[in-house]
């Protein structure tokens, strides 16, 4: 058991640092060629140019954050294959898998003869640049904030031609994003614990979309001063006296389990005496949607406004 949670702890970690008219891009451009031989040229937001010959008909997504684009803008009927954690919406399931998030098998992919392969950041360039020297198509994505991953929603719909259902999309996430930071601007700033990991303490620190949406839902995160995704000493959050704790169970990557983080801080005694767990402030966010850079997460967002406020279990 505990070589698997230390397996556990390494995909999430992974997920979360690799952290569905045309949309502008600021990380991934779209641009098209005079001459009538492709489809179209991006950059993508790994910074590569890639050429795209055709409309895409044929697509393997090798993250659960990019298959849950693709359902979302309406291309997921031409999604042909899938990384082992995509388990979100329910038709992805069902399709061939072609390996896990961090090791991708580039045979399988290469048998399902894509045209177009959209992979993140975390599935590790080296797998990027063999697809890509195959003759394949693969565009990467690696959205940093919120409104980054509303481009990214906007430039797969640009490619997959897709990309009135996108802005649709898009503009629909945007007006709930507003409509949290509209209703967190009226109350008070609780301090905020955000858990990734319990073993050790794994959070979220600044230039995360997680302490963003943090900020955003009108919380004050006590690891803000430190960078991405970092270990936190105890000290540290006993020190910080959290109001609210925010855990997550799952690992963002469709692993099954139990809410170990939420266990070890209520059970914990070291914990007893920090305002959080006095006041019954600790709660439970599906990993599956607060780690992963895609449609739902603004629904994390607002879960998360909800933790952080005295109507945390209203509507």
């Amino acid at each position: 058991m505990r070589r698997n949670n230390k397996l556990f702890v390494i995909l999430i970690i992974l997920a979360i640092i690799a952290t569905s008219a045309a949309g502008c891009m600021e990380k991934g451009d779209v641009s098209t060629s005079s001459k009538q031989d492709h489809w179209m040229v991006v950059t993508d937001e790994l910074n590569r140019e890639v050429v795209i010959p055709q409309k895409p008909q044929r697509i393997v997504s090798l993250a659960p954050s990019t298959t849950e684009i693709l359902f979302a803008i309406g291309a997921g009927d031409r999604v042909v294959g899938v990384d082992d954690y995509s388990n979100y919406p329910p038709e992805a399931t069902h399709l061939v898998k072609v390996g896990s998030y961090a090791t991708i098998n580039i045979e399988q992919v290469v048998d399902l003869k894509p045209d177009l392969v959209v992979a993140a950041y975390g599935n590790g360039i080296e797998v990027i640049d063999a697809l890509s020297n195959l003759g394949i198509p693969v565009v990467g994505l690696n959205p940093g904030g919120l409104d980054e991953i509303l481009d990214s929603i906007n430039l797969l719909g640009k490619i997959t031609g897709c990309e009135e259902n996108a802005t649709r999309l898009t503009d629909e996430m945007r007006a709930r994003i507003v409509a949290v930071e509209s209703m967190a601007a009226t109350k008070d700033k609780p301090s905020v614990f955000y858990v990734i990991w319990h073993d050790p303490l794994w959070t979220a620190g600044n230039g995360t979309f997680e302490d963003e949406m943090i900020s955003i839902a009108g919380g004050k995160n006590i690891a803000s001063d430190l960078d991405s995704y970092s270990i936190i000493s105890l000290e540290k959050v006993i020190d910080s006296d959290p109001d609210v704790i925010i855990t997550t169970s799952g690992g963002g990557m469709g692993v099954a389990g139990s809410n170990l983080s939420y266990e070890y801080i209520t059970t914990n005694p070291r914990f007893a005496g920090i305002s959080a767990v006095k006041e019954g402030k600790v709660y439970v966010i599906d990993a599956d949607i607060a780690t992963r850079p895609g449609p739902r997460i603004v629904d994390a967002l607002e879960e998360i406004y909800r933790c952080i406020h005295d109507d945390a279990n209203s509507g």
